[in-house]
Protein backbone atom coordinates (compact mmCIF):
# COMPACT_ATOMS: atom_id res chain seq x y z
CA UNK A 1 0.00 0.00 0.00
CA UNK A 2 1.66 3.26 -1.11
CA UNK A 3 0.55 6.87 -1.05
CA UNK A 4 2.45 9.14 -3.40
CA UNK A 5 1.73 12.78 -2.48
CA UNK A 6 -0.58 14.81 -0.30
CA UNK A 7 -1.72 14.67 3.29
CA UNK A 8 -3.11 11.18 3.72
CA UNK A 9 -4.75 9.28 6.53
CA UNK A 10 -5.34 5.55 6.92
CA UNK A 11 -6.92 3.62 9.77
CA UNK A 12 -6.29 -0.11 10.07
CA UNK A 13 -9.36 -1.29 11.96
CA UNK A 14 -10.43 -4.43 13.78
CA UNK A 15 -10.89 -7.29 11.35
CA UNK A 16 -8.72 -5.72 8.65
CA UNK A 17 -5.66 -7.52 7.27
CA UNK A 18 -2.81 -5.52 5.75
CA UNK A 19 -0.12 -7.18 3.62
CA UNK A 20 3.07 -5.67 2.22
CA UNK A 21 4.95 -2.45 2.81
CA UNK A 22 2.91 0.50 3.99
CA UNK A 23 4.49 3.68 2.59
CA UNK A 24 2.99 7.11 3.25
CA UNK A 25 4.91 9.09 0.59
CA UNK A 26 5.33 12.88 0.58
CA UNK A 27 3.12 14.89 2.90
CA UNK A 28 1.87 15.11 6.45
CA UNK A 29 0.23 11.74 6.96
CA UNK A 30 -1.36 9.71 9.76
CA UNK A 31 -1.45 5.93 10.08
CA UNK A 32 -3.58 4.56 12.91
CA UNK A 33 -3.43 0.86 13.87
CA UNK A 34 -6.49 -0.06 15.94
CA UNK A 35 -7.20 -2.96 18.27
CA UNK A 36 -7.94 -6.14 16.33
CA UNK A 37 -6.11 -5.11 13.14
CA UNK A 38 -3.91 -7.80 11.57
CA UNK A 39 -0.54 -6.28 10.59
CA UNK A 40 1.49 -9.51 10.72
CA UNK A 41 2.08 -9.24 6.97
CA UNK A 42 3.50 -5.68 7.06
CA UNK A 43 7.30 -5.86 6.77
CA UNK A 44 7.82 -2.08 6.83
CA UNK A 45 5.91 0.95 8.05
CA UNK A 46 7.58 3.67 5.96
CA UNK A 47 6.86 7.36 6.40
CA UNK A 48 8.25 8.31 3.01
CA UNK A 49 9.48 11.89 2.66
CA UNK A 50 6.89 13.65 4.78
CA UNK A 51 6.28 14.45 8.42
CA UNK A 52 3.93 11.74 9.53
CA UNK A 53 2.49 10.11 12.63
CA UNK A 54 2.11 6.39 13.30
CA UNK A 55 -0.34 5.60 16.12
CA UNK A 56 -0.83 2.21 17.75
CA UNK A 57 -4.29 2.96 19.16
CA UNK A 58 -5.28 0.18 21.54
CA UNK A 59 -3.48 -2.32 19.29
CA UNK A 60 -2.22 -5.45 21.06
CA UNK A 61 0.30 -7.56 19.16
CA UNK A 62 3.57 -7.51 17.28
CA UNK A 63 5.01 -5.01 14.82
CA UNK A 64 7.98 -6.01 12.70
CA UNK A 65 9.58 -4.04 9.92
CA UNK A 66 12.56 -4.78 7.64
CA UNK A 67 13.92 -2.28 5.14
CA UNK A 68 15.01 -3.19 1.64
CA UNK A 69 18.65 -2.66 2.65
CA UNK A 70 18.46 -5.52 5.10
CA UNK A 71 18.49 -3.28 8.16
CA UNK A 72 15.57 -4.02 10.41
CA UNK A 73 13.85 -0.69 10.96
CA UNK A 74 10.48 0.75 11.78
CA UNK A 75 11.41 3.62 9.51
CA UNK A 76 14.59 4.53 7.72
CA UNK A 77 16.81 7.46 8.70
CA UNK A 78 17.06 10.39 8.16
CA UNK A 79 13.66 12.17 8.06
CA UNK A 80 13.72 12.63 4.28
CA UNK A 81 14.32 8.92 3.84
CA UNK A 82 11.39 7.71 5.89
CA UNK A 83 11.70 8.56 9.56
CA UNK A 84 8.40 9.09 11.34
CA UNK A 85 7.83 12.41 13.13
CA UNK A 86 5.94 10.64 15.91
CA UNK A 87 5.25 7.01 16.80
CA UNK A 88 2.63 6.87 19.53
CA UNK A 89 1.25 4.08 21.73
CA UNK A 90 -2.15 5.01 23.18
CA UNK A 91 -5.39 3.70 24.69
CA UNK A 92 -3.90 0.60 26.31
CA UNK A 93 -1.78 -0.43 23.33
CA UNK A 94 0.61 -3.31 24.08
CA UNK A 95 3.04 -3.56 21.19
CA UNK A 96 5.92 -6.01 20.93
CA UNK A 97 8.78 -5.19 18.58
CA UNK A 98 9.99 -8.49 17.14
CA UNK A 99 13.48 -9.26 15.90
CA UNK A 100 16.71 -7.37 16.36
CA UNK A 101 15.14 -4.32 14.73
CA UNK A 102 16.29 -0.71 14.70
CA UNK A 103 13.23 1.55 14.96
CA UNK A 104 13.55 5.22 13.99
CA UNK A 105 11.36 8.22 14.78
CA UNK A 106 11.85 11.78 15.94
CA UNK A 107 9.81 10.83 19.03
CA UNK A 108 8.35 7.64 20.47
CA UNK A 109 5.53 8.49 22.87
CA UNK A 110 4.22 5.80 25.23
CA UNK A 111 1.05 7.03 26.92
CA UNK A 112 -0.05 6.05 30.43
CA UNK A 113 -1.63 2.60 30.35
CA UNK A 114 0.21 1.58 27.16
CA UNK A 115 3.25 -0.67 26.74
CA UNK A 116 6.11 -0.97 24.26
CA UNK A 117 8.07 -4.18 24.75
CA UNK A 118 10.92 -5.99 23.03
CA UNK A 119 10.67 -9.72 22.42
CA UNK A 120 14.35 -10.38 21.73
CA UNK A 121 17.74 -9.85 23.33
CA UNK A 122 18.48 -6.70 21.34
CA UNK A 123 16.57 -3.67 20.16
CA UNK A 124 17.27 -0.07 19.21
CA UNK A 125 15.03 2.98 19.32
CA UNK A 126 16.65 5.70 17.23
CA UNK A 127 15.28 9.03 18.47
CA UNK A 128 13.80 10.39 21.69
CA UNK A 129 11.39 8.47 23.92
CA UNK A 130 8.77 9.94 26.24
CA UNK A 131 7.40 7.21 28.48
CA UNK A 132 4.37 7.65 30.73
CA UNK A 133 3.38 3.97 30.39
CA UNK A 134 5.70 0.95 30.31
CA UNK A 135 8.88 0.45 28.30
CA UNK A 136 9.50 -3.25 28.81
CA UNK A 137 12.87 -4.93 28.27
CA UNK A 138 12.15 -7.74 30.74
CA UNK A 139 12.67 -10.53 28.18
CA UNK A 140 16.43 -10.06 28.63
CA UNK A 141 18.19 -13.27 29.66
CA UNK A 142 21.32 -11.74 31.16
CA UNK A 143 23.14 -11.00 27.91
CA UNK A 144 20.60 -8.59 26.41
CA UNK A 145 21.65 -5.20 25.04
CA UNK A 146 19.18 -2.41 24.26
CA UNK A 147 19.72 1.15 23.02
CA UNK A 148 17.82 4.44 22.99
CA UNK A 149 19.92 6.88 20.96
CA UNK A 150 18.20 10.07 22.14
CA UNK A 151 16.68 11.40 25.35
CA UNK A 152 14.60 8.94 27.40
CA UNK A 153 12.14 10.89 29.57
CA UNK A 154 10.54 8.49 32.03
CA UNK A 155 7.44 9.29 34.08
CA UNK A 156 6.20 5.68 33.85
CA UNK A 157 8.03 2.36 34.18
CA UNK A 158 11.17 1.26 32.37
CA UNK A 159 11.89 -2.35 33.27
CA UNK A 160 14.80 -4.66 32.65
CA UNK A 161 13.68 -6.85 35.54
CA UNK A 162 12.47 -10.38 34.84
CA UNK A 163 11.59 -13.46 36.89
CA UNK A 164 14.98 -15.05 36.19
CA UNK A 165 17.76 -14.10 38.59
CA UNK A 166 19.87 -12.40 35.89
CA UNK A 167 21.62 -9.08 36.35
CA UNK A 168 23.68 -8.44 33.21
CA UNK A 169 21.15 -6.91 30.81
CA UNK A 170 22.24 -3.53 29.43
CA UNK A 171 20.17 -0.48 28.46
CA UNK A 172 22.19 2.37 26.98
CA UNK A 173 20.56 5.76 26.49
CA UNK A 174 21.79 9.01 24.95
CA UNK A 175 20.38 10.90 27.95
CA UNK A 176 17.99 9.98 30.75
CA UNK A 177 15.50 12.24 32.51
CA UNK A 178 13.71 10.69 35.46
CA UNK A 179 10.42 12.57 35.60
CA UNK A 180 9.01 10.73 38.61
CA UNK A 181 9.17 7.38 36.84
CA UNK A 182 10.48 4.01 37.96
CA UNK A 183 13.49 2.08 36.64
CA UNK A 184 13.17 -1.61 37.57
CA UNK A 185 16.33 -3.73 37.58
CA UNK A 186 17.45 -7.15 38.77
CA UNK A 187 20.35 -6.77 41.15
CA UNK A 188 22.88 -9.09 42.69
CA UNK A 189 24.56 -8.62 46.04
CA UNK A 190 28.00 -10.13 46.30
CA UNK A 191 29.76 -11.35 49.41
CA UNK A 192 31.63 -9.00 51.75
CA UNK A 193 34.61 -7.52 49.98
CA UNK A 194 33.11 -7.86 46.49
CA UNK A 195 34.16 -5.21 43.97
Amino acid sequence: LAFVNGNNSIELRSGSTTLGILSMGVGSDTTRVKSGANIAGVPLFNNGAGTSTLIFDGYVGSARAISSTGLSVLAVTPQAAGEWQLVSFTNGADVSFDGADVHAAMLFNIAAGSTLRFSTQTGTLTGDVTNAGTLDYSIGNGSASYLVTGLLTNSGLVTLSNPLPVESNVLTVGSYLGAGGTLALNTYLGIDGSP
